[in-house]
């Protein structure tokens, strides 16, 4: 982290030793996982597929607000050295993020083979248009890995590390939140939100309703599937369970800021647990 960050949680930053190839070096490694079985959807032929308009707002709108919240966080607790994305999709969120603080080191994961391909593109499109990211910067610390939850298989930790719309689709969810904050630095933050019984009741309202729900062009069997290990209580935690499987208290993000009372959405808070 910046001194601003290490004054703040005590923490000198990620691990040097550990420290990733400054481009994606390991791209080759991302076709295993297109043959993967995956628990709901398959998350690979959903990237592949164009992404219709209502896709593509509600994916670019939701990112964006999530941008706007890290990169408060990052002001109000210090600029991080190095950051993750477990779940990254097609990386809005990892790119505002990037367009704001340049001098951050920021690594996206995502077991979608096409997934880490639009994030890519997407990289390199905005690395091609003027701004931050123009072709005269250093975009080096902008790369992309296949991983997934639970076992990332990363070897390495992060000042940051933040997992947001993801593990409502992991399975084995207590070993994957182990696993996340396992991969957070001395003195770092993990950010994530999870399936919680809100999120649950919140679903049976839509799938009751089908219709009313954002399908895109999806059909009502595509939703169930996609949503069926929280429909199913399957991957359900309490906050009260995962201040146990963490051995912390998780706290709003808001409660991290200054001056802001924090109100998180009660079906999917964003949380941050300090390491």
């Amino acid at each position: 982290m910046s001194d601003r960050a290490a004054d703040a949680s005590g923490a000198t930053g990620g691990v040097e030793a550990d420290e990733e190839p400054t481009a994606d070096a390991d791209a080759s490694t991302d076709g295993p996982t297109a043959d993967r079985d995956w628990p709901t959807i398959d998350w690979d032929a959903f990237w592949r597929a164009p992404l219709t308009p209502a896709d593509r707002d509600a994916m670019c709108r939701r990112g964006h607000d999530a941008a706007r919240l890290l990169g408060d966080l990052f002001v109000e607790c210090g600029v991080p050295d190095t950051v993750a994305s477990v779940g990254c999709g097609a990386a809005v969120v990892l790119l505002d993020l990037a367009e704001e603080f340049p001098d951050t080191a920021f690594r996206g994961y995502d077991p979608a083979p096409a997934a880490l391909e639009r994030a890519r593109a997407n990289r390199d499109g905005r690395a091609a248009s003027d701004g931050p990211l123009a072709p005269d910067r250093d975009i080096a610390d902008v790369t992309f890995a296949a991983a997934s939850l639970p076992d990332p298989a990363v070897d390495r930790t992060f000042d940051v590390v933040y997992c947001l719309n993801t593990l409502d689709y992991v399975p084995d969810i207590e070993r994957a939140l182990r696993d996340l904050f396992d991969l957070v630095a001395d003195g770092g933050l993990l950010v994530f939100n999870y399936p919680s019984p809100a999120r649950q009741a919140w679903y049976e309202t839509h799938l009751a309703n089908p219709g009313d729900y954002w399908l895109g062009e999806h059909d009502e069997r595509w939703l169930r599937r996609r949503l069926r290990l929280v429909d199913t209580g399957e991957n359900v935690l309490t906050r009260e369970q995962v201040a146990g499987l963490l051995g912390r208290e998780p706290r709003p993000v808001g409660a991290f800021l200054e001056g802001v009372t924090p109100n998180p959405d009660p079906v999917a808070p964003v949380l941050a647990v300090e390491e």
